[in-house]
């Protein structure tokens, strides 16, 4: 991913509960669980997003990073941006803050499983 990733901050139950662990096994989960439970929230911002071509649903990408997980368009999709935060002259159409909003709960069961 570019420049064009969207950095969503986690559900206080998610962030409270990876804060609670020691950094280490913070660490761990997050490379080994974070992605895999990453996936869903990707799946159905693919399937919220504006789809005049597809391009953007095709192109949102999981970027595991040493303590965090990010989640947005690729590079060439940057226009996603402008979809779900508007622009002076486009109004605002989130897909990625409904899917992480509509998620998080699947997202810590996965992550407790």
């Amino acid at each position: 991913m570019g420049k064009s990733i969207l950095i969503l901050r986690g559900s206080t139950e998610i962030v409270k509960a990876l804060k609670d662990l020691d950094r280490r096994t913070r660490n761990k989960v997050i490379r080994k669980w974070l992605p895999d439970a990453a996936t869903i929230m990707q799946q159905e911002a693919s399937r919220n997003a504006p789809r005049r071509t597809g391009f953007l649903s095709d192109n949102i990408d999981i970027e595991v990073q040493t303590t965090k997980v990010l989640i947005g368009p690729s590079a060439p999709a940057f226009y996603g941006m402008f979809q779900e935060f508007g622009t002076s002259r486009f109004p605002a159409r989130p897909w990625l803050g409904p899917a992480f909003k509509n998620n998080s709960d699947a997202v810590l069961k996965r992550l407790e499983g």
